[in-house]
């Protein structure tokens, strides 16, 4: 939990007041529990914003073991990388990143896949098939899955498209209404009302006052 890492005094950056930094601290915190160094840590998170990517361009939430080791397998060629699979697989698990049940493959919380998506859709953004994805999850925000990606990207990458795709398919809902106009949206309202009552109040003293009250 988040007390337990403070109460280990692993540096944070709650300070920031962002749900986006709170979810950084669980996941590197989570990683820093099984003993990886910074080098190994940025190898991690690269390999696991993969694997989401890949998961998301097979419309799935999980890979067999046959499927997650090509995965693994073609990374680690591309990447130039000496990584060893029952080492990295057995390191995940027991960080509770990812989880392996019934010989498949997946994130062991929701909110990691949407961040590791997030990240891999940051760390690419000035590709066009990426930001493509963009678009798309801003036009179709309804579904929880594309806004939860959304609200990680917006904390993972300042690149102005985010926003203003955002802002862009936030505009089109109301595209079809006017802009309020008080004075004339109103009229039927003001109609009810021929003359406004007044509200006269008379100086007397506070003697006067009590003795009317009396009466």
């Amino acid at each position: 939990t988040i007390l337990q890492t403070i109460e280990a005094g692993i540096p944070n950056n709650l300070e920031k007041s962002s749900y986006g930094y709170y979810y950084d601290f669980l996941i590197t915190s989570a990683l820093q529990s099984v003993h990886l160094e910074n080098k190994e840590m940025y190898t991690y998170n690269n390999l696991l914003s993969e694997f989401a990517y890949h998961l998301y361009l097979n419309k799935d939430y999980s890979l067999s073991k046959e499927a997650f080791t090509a995965f693994f397998n073609n990374y680690i060629i591309e990447y130039d990388l000496s990584l060893k699979l029952d080492e990295v697989t057995t390191n995940l698990l027991n960080a509770k990143i990812i989880n392996n049940t019934s010989n498949e493959y997946y994130f062991n919380y929701k909110y990691l896949y949407y961040y590791y998506l997030a990240k891999y859709i940051a760390d690419n953004i000035n590709e066009d098939k990426v930001s493509n994805e963009i678009v798309n999850f801003a036009k179709k925000s309804y579904h929880s899955f594309n806004s939860n990606v959304l609200m990680f990207l917006t904390h993972l990458s300042k690149n102005p498209l985010i926003i203003e795709c955002i802002i862009d398919e936030a505009k089109n809902c109301f595209r079809m209404f006017s802009e309020i106009e008080l004075e004339k949206d109103i009229t039927i309202i003001n109609e009810l009302i021929d003359e406004v009552p007044e509200l006269v109040i008379k100086n007397i003293s506070a003697e006067k006052a009590h003795d009317d009250q009396l009466r």
